[in-house]
């Protein structure tokens, strides 16, 4: 008997100097993966609105552990999670890339982010991730409310599918540098989503970007530079709304296509060093694109179709390519583009601010709404929507 009370009594006493070690934050994400991968698997295949409401269920389960304080985490860990399972194998890659997209958009919903509505101030959330070469399939995907995001040295297959999707999605900005892989971001910021700057820097691939901001989705600005792969941003902006499109140093088989159709827009296309078989096929086909400007195209299809208000190229409008260009700013624009390539995240995210700021201000020559109903040369309509601003 005093055997058995001695041992009740020491029953959970620990003896002094011993430290129980804690669960590090990297260590309880990883443990929370194994939960959602039990808790969320599905046996068939989902068609996208379930895969997002799974996603929206994962938040739930994060942001309710988050609120009984079984579970904390800040950006850093989640930059440390992503690339501890970056190069590992899953038995659920998609499940698990949804899992990454729940973690991104929770940090985002906690500090508040949003958009400027009605003049109130936005909210922002800065994420950087260099991924060092790796490979992590649906990284982000479904991540439905991210303000800055800045993703580099990092293969996948569609990384970053449906982000910022539905009319709640927003998207403040995304910068991509040495991207690789195949249909990566594809329909990010449809379905009446929100996306104001795209920069992509030095990328690489397939089917990357279809359906960017299609079926009533808005993209203020995309740039982009130094890009090898097909079927580059097909059907962007279809039934949708782009303010302006810039690129530059593009080789690809086929891309472009259908870009601003079926009732869709676009204010300003710029392209620069395209070699290409197959470009801008149905450009505003159905649709309507404002202005498109063509230097050093190589094309051996080229095929502009729909409605396009004016068509500008530097060898038949010679006399006012300079002072186009330098209305429009895409020089600028293009020179910043690549500023973002280098430099601490702090510097990365401060010409972000350059370029959306700048866009602000032309925000008036991007009108997708304006029409050339008098078949005006390109320097009138460029006069003439400066006199409307």
């Amino acid at each position: 008997m005093k055997v058995e009370l001695s041992l009740k009594k020491l029953k959970g006493i620990k003896p002094k100097g011993v430290k129980v070690k804690s669960k590090t934050n990297l260590e309880n994400l990883i443990e929370l993966e194994v939960e959602v991968m039990k808790r969320f698997k599905q046996s068939k295949l989902l068609k996208q609105d379930e895969g997002f409401l799974r996603m929206l269920n994962i938040k739930k389960f994060i942001r309710r552990l988050s609120r009984d304080k079984q579970l904390y985490y800040c950006d850093n860990d989640l930059r440390n999670y992503v690339l501890a399972r970056a190069n590992q194998e899953s038995e659920d890659p998609e499940l698990l890339g949804t899992f990454t997209g729940a973690l991104l958009s929770y940090l985002c919903d906690a500090a508040g982010v949003r958009r400027s509505i009605n003049g109130e101030p936005e909210k922002r959330f800065k994420f950087s991730i260099d991924g060092q070469g790796a490979k992590f399939d649906y990284l982000f995907k479904y991540a439905d409310n991210v303000g800055d995001l800045s993703l580099e040295n990092f293969t996948g297959f569609r990384m970053g599918y449906g982000m910022a999707l539905t009319k709640n999605g927003y998207l403040r900005s995304l910068v991509l540098n040495n991207i690789k892989g195949r249909s990566n971001f594809v329909r990010m910021g449809s379905q009446g989503a929100n996306v104001g700057l795209v920069v992509i820097n030095n990328c690489e691939g397939n089917n990357h970007f279809s359906f960017l901001g299609s079926k009533r989705g808005r993209v203020e600005l995309l740039i982009v530079q130094k890009f090898n792969g097909n079927n580059l941003l097909d059907y962007f902006g279809s039934e949708g709304i782009i303010g302006a499109v810039i690129g530059r140093n593009l080789t690809t088989d086929s891309s472009l296509m259908g870009v601003a159709n079926s009732d869709g827009a676009v204010g300003l296309v710029y392209a620069e060093n395209i070699k290409a078989n197959n470009i801008f096929a149905q450009l505003g086909s159905y649709g309507h694109a404002n202005i498109c400007f063509m230097k050093n195209i190589d094309c051996k299809y080229p095929a502009l179709g729909g409605s396009a208000s004016s068509v500008v190229s530097e060898k038949q409008h010679f006399d006012d390519w300079d002072y186009l260009t330098e209305k429009y700013c895409v020089n600028k624009f293009l020179e910043l583009g690549l500023q973002t390539t280098d430099g601490s995240e702090d510097e990365k995210f401060l010409v972000v601010d350059q370029i959306i700021n700048l866009y602000e201000k032309l925000k008036p020559v991007f009108d997708v709404s304006y029409r050339n109903r008098f078949n005006k040369s390109p320097r009138e309509v460029m006069e003439e929507k400066l006199k409307l601003d």
